[in-house]
């Protein structure tokens, strides 16, 4: 007796992308400085999807941990 299995598609986990605006709550920033970030290609990389702009959730999370300072010890 044979049984046939279809194989089990796994779709790589979509990232969860945020506007400019929630971007900017959850970094406690002001739109305006992502904007200006942008302009000079700096801070947090970014997603456009035609005029809007989005930021993965996930590459946020990343810039705050290369960016977190640990005071060292003496």
């Amino acid at each position: 007796m044979t049984s046939a299995y279809s194989p089990i598609s796994v779709s790589p986990p979509r990232p969860r992308l945020l506007a400019e605006r929630e971007a900017a709550a959850r970094l406690r920033l002001s739109v305006h400085t992502l904007r200006q970030w942008r302009h000079r290609t700096q801070g947090v990389p970014w997603v456009r999807l035609g005029r809007r702009v989005f930021y993965d959730e996930a590459a946020l999370a990343a810039y705050v941990a290369e960016n977190t300072i640990t005071p060292g010890g003496c």
